[in-house]
């Protein structure tokens, strides 16, 4: 499957835990929240900034705020990679998806 061009295939709170690593795709994060269960983990580790992939990294705090509104962050660092003018920085992240009402609770974990 081709995250990016095929259709999502998960249902609405289906997905227990999502896992990214050296791929960031912002678009797809509406369909990783709709499809995580309220309490479901996300682990995103974007890639290191060897070469010049820095150039399809996040700015400085753009993961952040993309996370904060449907998710808890248990870990959230950033790394700066590249040049200086561009502001890239790698992430890692583990962040719990909060229920309806805005928090995240061990019960709701299948």
């Amino acid at each position: 499957m081709d995250l990016i061009t095929d259709e999502w295939p998960f249902a609405e709170r289906t997905i227990g835990g999502i896992l990214l690593v050296d791929f960031l795709h912002l678009p797809l994060f509406e369909n990783f929240e709709r499809s995580l269960i309220p309490g479901g983990y996300f682990l995103i580790e974007t890639v290191t900034g060897r070469g010049g992939n820095y150039l399809e990294l996040p700015s400085a705090g753009e993961l952040r705020n993309a996370l904060k509104r449907t998710f808890e962050l248990e870990f959230y660092r950033e790394s700066k990679v590249g040049p200086e003018n561009l502001d890239r920085v790698s992430v890692k992240v583990l962040a719990r998806r909060k229920d309806f009402a805005g928090t995240t609770t061990n019960e709701q974990l299948v």
